[in-house]
């Protein structure tokens, strides 16, 4: 059905997002078509107004926002201006906000060179460059993704190396929207579809109204960057880093993020590269995020040594298979360890489903080829 919706003050209110020049009859409106279905809104079970969104909204308002939590991250207390504050994959180090500010909240460049230079150590984009990054889908509008390497320092914090940070900015006339992930480069890496499909999932709930859902407040003529849950069979998509044997059955998804290649197989199971600056944390650090990840356990030196390796760009590189019983998912994954760059290669899903497509696997990784 078509959905037109009015953010009325109350509900500009609940979200933080008043200016103090507006008059009670001030009110933003958003047009926009979208189907929607009661199925698809997520139920926050035990999880009060107060809880979600601290101070900011009395406990007789409806949450104006509600998400899908991705699977294995942790849901903490709102606190401060945080109207969402999450753990990704339950790591004590990484964190995912939500935070909505009034109007542009200093406009696009300046916040995504905030990042880069403030938060991780980086030069400044060019002026005008910040409107060429890609777009992705927040609030059913097209926000600019950032995917950012370095050190990473926060609140006076002590930089911390190989740190990764993914966002999402949507900028509109009266507000700005802020989605942040930090955490170490892999897991961040390792977490970006997650970080997509939370912001996918993000809507706004109009009180007395079911299933509410917002359109683009801020037309964008660039399309969207990756398509979850789609796929491209054939040579559609172009390969800038590497090239590659599809497996049969296996579908190619537009690159996105920290993944340079992005693959689906079988039902559900992603298979996917990542590339990073020097060792990445190393070897066996990395194993054993991998092996937490799917309820292994940790792999000690002989262990690590004792890998299979297979060939991978023309190197002898680890294979790691986390196909254990009773686990309900499971990984393959290929770490090709360098002091000049690191390459990871990555297979999750459904045991089962792994088993299956592990000889595609293999063959996948052994075709791979730098592009020249």
């Amino acid at each position: 059905m078509v959905i037109m919706l009015q953010l009325t003050r109350r509900l500009m209110m609940g979200m933080g997002l008043v200016c103090a020049a507006c008059t009670p009859a001030d009110e933003i409106e958003i047009e926009g078509r979208r189907i929607v279905s009661a199925a698809s809104r997520p139920v926050r079970a035990g999880w009060s107004t107060a809880q979600r969104f601290g101070a900011r909204a009395p406990e007789t308002q409806e949450s104006p926002l509600s998400w899908t939590l991705p699977a294995g991250w942790q849901e903490l207390e709102a606190s401060g201006m945080r109207i969402a504050n999450l753990r990704p994959a339950g790591h004590p180090e990484a964190e995912c906000t939500l935070v909505v500010l009034g109007g542009d909240g200093g406009g696009l460049e300046a916040n995504v060179n905030r990042w880069r230079q403030e938060q991780m150590g980086l030069e400044p984009l060019a002026p005008g460059a910040a409107q060429e990054l890609p777009l992705m889908n927040l609030l059913g509008a097209g926000a600019t993704r950032v995917a950012l390497n370095g050190s990473y320092t926060n609140m006076g914090s002590s930089p911390r190396s190989d740190w990764g940070l993914l966002g999402a900015i949507l900028v509109a006339e009266r507000f700005t929207i802020f989605v942040k992930m930090t955490g170490p480069a892999a897991l961040v890496a390792d977490e970006a579809g997650a970080f997509d499909a939370f912001c996918g999932s993000l809507q706004v709930q109009i009180p007395g109204q079911a299933g509410g859902a917002v359109a683009s407040p801020t037309p964008q003529p660039r399309p969207v960057v990756s398509n979850p849950g789609g796929g491209i069979t054939g040579p559609q998509l172009p390969r800038e880093r590497f090239d590659f044997s599809l497996p049969d059955g296996w579908r190619e998804q537009a690159p996105g993020g920290m993944r340079v290649v992005n693959l689906l197989a079988g039902n559900s199971s992603e298979c996917y590269i990542v590339e990073l600056p020097g060792e990445a944390g190393g070897l066996k650090a990395n194993i054993n995020r991998w092996c937490g990840q799917v309820g292994a356990q940790a792999l000690g030196d002989d262990s690590v040594s004792a890998l299979s390796t297979i060939q991978c760009l023309g190197a002898a590189c680890p294979m790691i298979e986390l196909l254990g019983e009773g686990q309900d998912s499971a990984l393959l994954g290929v770490l090709r360890i360098r002091p000049e760059g690191s390459l990871f290669v990555k297979m999750v899903g459904s045991r089962a489903e792994l088993l299956a497509e592990r000889a595609g696997f293999v063959a996948f990784v052994e075709s791979l080829e730098k592009v020249q």
